[in-house]
């Protein structure tokens, strides 16, 4: 689960990273409150059962998500930042200076 937690920080636009990050805890929080209140009423093989099919699905489409900006652009790889950002984004305007921001903010870090 940590892995999704620090996807969605490295692909998120800045100033929706902490909504985007608090919207993740606030959804792990009512999942558990949901499989309290679904555990009242069926066995637990079947709570378990129920509940493998999330954690089956998020498994299945991270394989389907692109690596993320930050990464690519740690690892020198500029373009395919590029076309990360733009897979991610939909569209063309304002990746270039996303794409700095990210780079400053490596800069910073090394």
């Amino acid at each position: 689960m940590l892995f999704s937690q620090v996807y969605i920080a490295e692909i998120s636009p800045a100033h929706l990273r902490g909504m985007l990050g608090a919207m993740n805890q606030v959804a792990v929080t009512l999942g558990i409150i949901l499989a309290y209140v679904i555990g009242y009423f069926f066995l637990w093989d079947c709570l378990a059962l129920v509940g493998c099919f999330p954690a089956a699905l998020l498994f299945i489409f991270m394989f389907f998500m692109p690596e993320s900006p930050r990464w690519y652009l740690e690892k020198n790889r500029k373009s395919d930042a590029l076309k990360s950002l733009l897979w991610l984004r939909g569209s063309q305007t304002g990746i270039e200076d996303e794409c700095r921001e990210i780079e400053a903010t490596l800069g910073k870090v090394c």
